[in-house]
């Protein structure tokens, strides 16, 4: 008899896991697919320009991040969504929402750079300046042993949120004159030019 009861409560534990398990599976597949919509909305705005193919991916946005309350994509979410707010002009909940996509390193150039522009944004011209500081100074820890020439333009991006474009465009010089043949610096350095 308790061999009976133990058979029981085994089987009903087997039909719970294969059931969360099949919900978790089709949670994925309805995530795809309206993740798939999402990016079709997208391309239809940039080539129709029309906004109501973007509020509609807002509102799918919403859908996926609640179908996945486990945030297994949360990132990608969130960086698909600041898209989506970004092309419909909504430039400052774009702006906050990304500081939810950053690292929690408290040395990470990104997210030293986004809380040095929103200081700046908050008229905190002292904040923003030791932000900015600190992520010149991590990315020059960087530079010292090879080109990295995603941290040369963060550089020439900080620079220019200070306002010193010389000092921007010393660095584009500088680099180029030891790599003349890096297509990046050369275009971000003919645009300067303009």
């Amino acid at each position: 008899m308790k061999n009976i009861v133990l058979f029981c409560i085994a089987l009903l534990m087997s039909a719970c896991n294969h059931s969360e398990n099949s919900k978790k599976s089709e949670n994925e597949m309805d995530i795809k697919l309206l993740s798939d919509s999402i990016v079709q909305m997208i391309l239809t705005f940039e080539q129709n320009k029309d906004s109501i193919s973007l509020n509609h991916a807002l509102l799918l946005s919403d859908k996926v991040m609640a179908l996945d309350s486990a945030n297994n994509h949360l990132l990608y979410n969130l960086n698909t969504r600041i898209q989506i707010l970004g092309l419909l002009n909504k430039k400052k909940e774009a702006f906050l929402l990304k500081e939810k996509t950053l690292s929690k390193d408290k040395h990470n150039i990104d997210r030293l750079i986004y809380h040095g522009l929103k200081n700046s944004l908050k008229g905190r011209m002292d904040s923003s300046e030791i932000y900015f500081n600190a992520a010149l100074t991590q990315c020059n820890k960087q530079l010292k042993d090879t080109l990295n020439t995603d941290i040369i333009i963060k550089k020439v991006e900080i620079y220019m949120y200070q306002r010193k474009k010389k000092e921007a465009l010393k660095i584009i010089n500088q680099t180029l004159a030891e790599y003349p043949k890096n297509v990046i610096l050369t275009t971000i350095k003919d645009d300067f030019d303009e």
